[in-house]
């Protein structure tokens, strides 16, 4: 029997408690980017069984009953997807399983406009019962208000807290298991990928500016009233790149992305754009991108950054040297942004490199090197600045499915493309991002996006974890998706996430999966 369900616009705010050990099944429902969680059959005949066969006040606060009793059905029909076994079998189920038992449930918990975790003090394991009791207060008339598109989640804690995996765990609950441990407090997101932790001492406040918020319409406003309560914010980036104006794609697609921009950007510290701006060097395409490239600077108040492609110098990305418009598009190898705290080092790797490939040159490496000392000596406060490089081809290497015309007809004589994309001397390049100890790469030209973090151990400097993290196509190239990234460094953890969203076919931006770094200095590799 098919199940099939549409969070309504408008539609009351809800509430759902659940025991803590059940965490990474409640994660799944309520992200979107989450990929199914590791459960034995066991563990999902415990959870789905008590939402299914318990009264739905039980576990779920509203005061729409129409919602409680979808609810109800949703997890009856859930229910009937567990396949049969022993509810005491420890064996793992295959992620399909997994997902296609709790998808009822995920139909109704992921599409609300904000989420609230209640984090009462020391894990609920030693409350501190004054302060624990005016938080789910403040949180309880936010689960019953009404008219309000908000979920918000009461774990039981218990006495130990269960594993959560670090590659692949949202923003959301990568905050939630940092604070679980201290002050009280509600870890709040949104659909846009805005995270923050707000304490108790704040619930109320934040609470009435939220529900007045959302009951007015203005969804899009929630990150900025979030942003202000944050007391320990995280630099948020947005990443575009391979626009590739001048395309049929790039025409077509130009007012989605704007639209979707205009909700974003104003929730970011700064906004980048890795590379391939246009997809030939020619004024029509140019001018395509600097008109664009205005907007986004209207939006934020500040203009993008931006480093090139090999399609902005090479005809058609692959042919002869042309510089005459990308020397039209304003270019700076290094950016201080005081209020960011952030360094942003851009590196030209289309200068040289055959073919669609790349090479960020020594003589490079080096007067940026001496741009980055220079801007030391000048500002001294910069020292202590995150380090992140921009540029446009890949610094790990990696294949992909072949999609486009080229790579199917390469494929059918056993020819990868990545040998025709790559980075040339990669190596010298991540040598030298660690030896400045720069946390991030971004990085556009495959249009896909990309997460990998491993560690590098540069000749006469110490170790250090570098992430580099890919955009797609952020106007739909050759057909691929429309995508942009929001990247966080999240100051408290010393470390990097980053949601993808991607739309298909001209529908809703969609979150794709989350990449989560572990803490800077840590040796570990991890590709998504």
């Amino acid at each position: 029997m098919e199940f099939e369900t549409k969070l309504a616009v408008g539609s009351p705010t809800m509430g759902f408690h659940f025991r803590f050990e059940h965490v990474n099944l409640v994660a799944y429902l309520t992200t979107a980017t989450a990929e199914a969680p590791t459960a034995t059959s066991g563990d999902l005949h415990e959870f789905v069984g008590a939402l299914a066969q318990s009264d739905p006040r039980t576990f779920f606060v509203s005061r729409d009953r129409q919602w409680l009793s979808r609810m109800q059905v949703a997890a009856g029909f859930a229910l009937e997807q567990l396949p049969f076994g022993r509810r005491d079998d420890v064996a793992p189920l295959e992620s399909g399983v997994v997902s296609r038992v709790l998808q009822p449930l995920r139909d109704e918990l992921s599409s609300f406009e904000l989420y609230g975790f209640v984090v009462p003090s020391g894990g609920g394991r030693r409350g501190n019962g004054r302060k624990d009791s005016m938080l789910m207060s403040s949180m309880g008339f936010l689960a019953t208000a009404s008219h309000a598109n908000a979920l918000v989640l009461f774990p039981e804690f218990v006495s130990a807290l269960p594993p959560m995996a670090d590659d692949n765990v949202s923003p959301a609950f990568a905050a939630v298991a940092d604070h679980a441990n201290g002050e009280p407090g509600v870890v709040f997101w949104t659909q846009r990928g805005t995270t923050v932790f707000v304490r108790e001492d704040c619930a109320d406040d934040v609470v009435k500016e939220l529900l007045r918020c959302l009951e007015s319409g203005r969804p899009s406003e929630l990150d900025v009233i979030l942003r202000r309560f944050d007391k320990n914010p995280s630099r948020r980036v947005l990443h575009l790149s391979d626009l590739h104006f001048g395309t049929p794609e790039a025409a077509r697609n130009l007012g989605l992305l704007q639209a979707e921009m205009a909700n974003v950007v104003g929730a970011v510290d700064r906004v980048v754009i890795t590379g391939d701006l246009f997809d030939s060097p020619d004024p029509m395409a140019a001018a395509g991108f600097r008109s664009f490239s205005q907007y986004i600077e209207r939006l934020s108040g500040v203009a993008p950054v931006v480093v090139p492609g090999n399609h902005d110098q090479r005809i058609a990305g692959v042919v002869g040297q042309s510089f005459e418009q990308i020397s039209k598009i304003p270019y700076n190898p290094v950016v201080v942004d005081a209020s960011a705290r952030m360094l942003i080092i851009s590196l030209n790797s289309s200068i040289r490199g055959v073919l669609a490939r790349g090479r960020v040159t020594q003589e490079q490496l080096v007067a940026v090197g001496s741009e980055i000392m220079n801007r030391h000596s000048v500002s001294p406060e910069t020292r202590g600045y995150l380090r992140v490089v921009l540029v446009h081809h890949h610094p790990f290497s990696f294949g992909t499915e072949p999609v486009t015309l080229i790579q199917r007809a390469l494929s059918k004589i056993g020819v990868g493309d990545e040998a025709l994309l790559l980075l040339e001397d990669a190596e010298e390049f991540l040598e030298w991002c660690a030896r400045w100890q720069v946390s991030v790469v971004l990085h556009g030209h495959k249009h896909q996006a990309r997460y990998v973090s491993r560690t590098i151990r540069p000749k006469g400097a110490p170790s250090h974890l570098v992430t580099s993290i890919g955009c797609g196509t952020s106007l739909g190239a050759e057909g691929f998706p429309v995508s942009y990234n929001v990247v966080h460094w999240d100051e408290r953890g010393r470390r990097w996430m980053v949601n993808f969203f991607e739309s298909y076919g001209g529908g809703p931006f969609l979150p794709k999966m989350v990449g989560l770094s572990r803490h800077v200095g840590e040796a570990f590799d991890s590709v998504v």
